[in-house]
């Protein structure tokens, strides 16, 4: 009997959202009182099939049965809205909205989607010889404002020789400078703090951002394959909030076991802790882990403080140079410096596609900054145990400043492992000429960005491409769905 009357409320709540759909309109005050008119008398129906429920709170999920009509106007979102209050002012706690349950697997997405974050913790070094010596412990304090390229990074940077404590470095960039620190020893044997600016595109700005916490977080959880394998070992409650504690253990392709705790509020995905520790060697059977890390606070989507982002220097600091003298930080090649050799080739920036295709922005002019003398021909995964061949194609190119940058995108000849089991990729290159005549050859991508999502490639991929072409725009034809699709044709040539 209940079952039927869910089915009936179920048809009411279907049929009026079918027909709140059939007469969309732009909303105004009128159609508004109608629809409230309306709903009225199909939920005071549904309330009477209540009555003959038992005691025990029938559960109605609203969101299936909206998901469920065949909704299609935009106009009409205001008019949910109005239904989903009145459901709930009707039905009150028995409706049942479903809160997501967070989980470790879900820790890549949280992080990535995050637009700004705050990090602080410990670092633990140690190089002592004997297992009694206690590691040197030093705090860090990361800020970052994704989507603007801000970021403050406090960190420690060595031991100062006289206090024989941490000495530490910030650096900081508000989206269009970036404000470094360093220490010099004057001659009366003073410690002096020099500060130095760098000026930034706003591309270049996120870029540096991303990558700032890029590196640091992806280690431990850009791989959902090495954290499918985590463990809850527990729960404990921090300032009021319950966390479950999540544990794993895998090797990197550096060869040294990894020991990861995250405490990660189910209801909330807010992370209350980091634990990471790291084994003494490679050898895979060396069970003796040091702590290296400790994260006691973990914030995405925290609003940074007003002035945390200012550039302003400190008193009695030495600058280096200002704001107006700053040099410029580019993505390509800076036209101002001469050719170390009679050649040049550069790899300026790389991404790894989900399919494991790789994207590549390079240059190879001469000291007119025309002729291509060189180019980038293959990749080989990092380790080569299996090797993995990557087979070079054109993409397109784009040009600034009279240079040309070539896109070309790299195809494996085999399923390769997520990117976080590689080092990178080893770049090969065709040689036109006696390679002798080259001062600058690169011999590796190990920085390259993770391509997930289509936003992901229009944020990264062309806006490099852009921020490498005179006018700014990215090649028509270069989206995500085309690559993907030429990536997969390229695949399956090579496999027949």
């Amino acid at each position: 009997m209940n079952e039927q009357n869910d089915k009936q409320a179920d048809k009411r709540i279907s049929s009026f959202l079918s027909a709140v759909d059939h007469g969309a309109i732009p909303p105004d005050k009128q159609s508004l009182n109608k629809l409230k008119e309306q709903s009225m008398a199909e939920f005071l129906a549904s309330s009477a099939d209540r009555i003959l429920q038992s005691e025990k709170t029938r559960t109605i999920s609203l969101w299936r049965i909206i998901m469920k009509s065949k909704i299609t106007k935009p106009a009409v979102a205001a008019a949910i809205i109005m239904a989903v209050i009145i459901v709930m002012h009707w039905f009150g706690s028995s409706i049942d909205i479903a809160k997501p349950a967070y989980g470790i697997t879900d820790l890549p997405e949280l992080i990535k989607n995050a637009k700004t974050m705050h990090m602080k913790g410990w670092f633990y070094n140690s190089q002592a010889e004997q297992e009694s010596e206690e590691p040197v412990k030093s705090e860090f304090d990361y800020w970052f404002d994704f989507e603007n390229g801000r970021y403050r990074l406090h960190k420690p940077g060595g031991i100062d020789r006289e206090t024989g404590k941490p000495r530490y470095f910030t650096t900081v960039s508000d989206g269009r400078f970036i404000m470094s620190d360093a220490y010099r020893r004057s001659r009366d044997g003073q410690t002096q703090k020099l500060i130095s600016f760098t000026k930034l595109s706003p591309f270049k700005a996120r870029l540096e951002a991303y990558k700032a916490s890029y590196g640091f977080l992806m280690q431990m959880f850009g791989n959902v394959g090495q954290i499918e394998g985590s463990t809850k070992i527990g729960q404990e409650e921090i300032n009021g909030v319950m966390y479950d504690i999540w544990q794993s253990e895998f090797f990197l392709v550096n060869g040294f076991g990894n020991r990861i705790r995250t405490w990660l509020a189910s209801e909330s995905g807010d992370i209350g802790r980091v634990l990471f520790w790291q084994s003494k060697t490679r050898q895979k059977d060396d069970a003796n882990l040091r702590l290296v890390f400790d994260l006691y606070t973990i914030e995405l989507g925290i609003v940074p403080p007003k002035r945390i982002f200012d550039t302003n220097p400190p008193d009695g600091c030495i600058l280096s140079n200002t704001k107006e003298t700053a040099q410029t930080d580019t993505l390509g090649i800076d036209t101002q410096k001469a050719c170390r050799g009679d050649y040049e080739l550069h790899a300026h920036i790389g991404f790894t596609l989900k399919d494991g295709s790789v994207i590549l922005g390079w240059s190879c002019p001469d000291k007119e900054r025309t002729e291509l003398a060189g180019k980038i021909e293959t990749l080989t995964s990092i380790p080569q145990k299996p090797i993995i061949k990557y087979a070079g194609h054109h993409l397109a190119y784009t040009q600034k400043d009279g240079i040309f940058y070539e896109w070309s995108l790299y195809v494996p000849d085999k399923k390769p492992p997520a990117r976080n089991s590689l080092l990178g990729y080893n770049l090969n290159i065709k040689h036109q000429i006696d390679e002798s005549a080259f001062g600058n050859r690169p011999g590796s991508l190990v920085e390259d960005l993770v391509i997930d999502t289509n936003q992901d490639f229009n944020t990264w991929v062309r806006g490099a491409m852009a921020e490498l072409s005179d006018d700014g725009k990215t090649p028509l034809h270069i989206n995500y769905e085309n690559v993907l699709q030429l990536a997969g044709k390229i695949h399956n040539s090579l496999n027949k």
